[in-house]
C-alpha cells in the first residue's frame, strides 16, 4: 500500500540533502526501531514541486511525496503517527493523507523513478557501485528483489526480469550526498516483467539498495 502526503509551503530553506530529514521523519513516525533494521520492505519518493532559489529549494505552493510499505501493519503505524504528529520539517506540516491500494499491474511493466536508484555490492571486501548502463546492474536489481521476497516469505518468481530503459534520452547518472557520503545513483525508468504480485511488491519496496533511506522508489 502507499500513502501520499500533502505538505504546506516551507518556512525555512530546504537543503538539497533533505533526504536525510525525510529518513529521520520516517523513523520517528515508525516508532519501533525494529521496523527499520535489516531489510527494508518500504520506500519513499522525493518531494515534488521544488524550485531552486539562492542555493536551496523552495516549495512555495507546498509539496507532496509518497511512502510505500509492503506490510500493511507498518503503514497503519505510519498513518496513526502522522495523524498524531503532523509536523514535518523546514516549517512544513502534513495537511492530508491519501491512501492508495496496490494497483493491478498485470498489464503494466514500465515504471518511472520517484527517487534515484542506488546499486551497491561488496565484492572481495571492496565497495562497488553500479550505474544503469553497467553490465551487472540489472542482475543486481533482480538479486536484491529475490532477497527481499524471501524475507517477506513470498514465493520465488522465476519470471522476474528487470532492465533499465537505456533508450530513455533523459537518463542520468548523479551523485547524491547522504550524511557526508557521495552515492553514485541512476535516474532511469525500468521495465519489470514478472507476476502481478511480484510487481506489486516492487512497487512498494522499491529497487536497489538503501530504499529505507530514500533510494529506489518507483511509480
Amino acid at each position: 500500500m502507499r500513502i501520499h502526503l500533502k505538505l504546506t509551503p516551507n518556512e525555512k530553506p530546504v537543503p538539497f540533502t533533505y533526504q536525510e530529514e525525510l529518513t529521520g521523519l520516517l523513523f520517528k513516525w515508525l516508532k519501533d526501531s525494529s521496523l527499520h533494521e535489516g531489510i527494508s520492505l518500504y520506500s519513499f519518493s522525493q518531494l515534488s514541486n521544488g524550485i531552486l532559489k539562492n542555493g536551496h529549494l523552495e516549495f512555495q505552493k507546498g509539496s507532496q511525496y509518497f511512502i510505500s510499505c509492503w506490510e500493511v501493519d507498518t503503514l497503519k503505524i505510519l498513518i496513526e503517527s502522522i495523524r498524531n504528529d503532523s509536523e514535518f520539517a523546514f516549517g512544513m506540516r502534513v495537511t492530508d493523507i491519501v491512501i492508495q491500494e496496490n494497483p493491478d499491474l498485470s498489464n503494466i511493466n514500465y515504471f518511472r523513478i520517484a527517487s534515484p536508484i542506488l546499486i551497491h555490492r561488496l565484492l572481495d571486501g571492496k565497495h562497488r557501485y553500479l550505474y544503469f548502463d553497467d553490465d551487472d546492474s540489472e542482475m543486481a536489481l533482480e538479486q536484491t528483489i529475490h532477497t527481499k521476497m524471501k524475507a517477506a516469505n513470498l514465493e520465488h518468481d522465476e519470471l522476474l526480469h528487470i532492465e533499465f530503459d537505456k533508450h530513455f534520452s533523459k537518463a542520468q547518472k548523479k551523485r547524491i550526498n547522504y550524511k557526508g557520503i557521495s552515492n553514485p545513483v541512476s535516474i532511469c525508468p525500468v521495465i519489470i516483467n514478472g507476476k502481478n504480485l511480484t510487481k506489486q511488491f516492487i512497487w512498494n519496496v522499491g529497487l536497489g539498495n538503501s530504499t529505507g533511506i530514500g533510494f529506489g522508489a518507483i511509480y
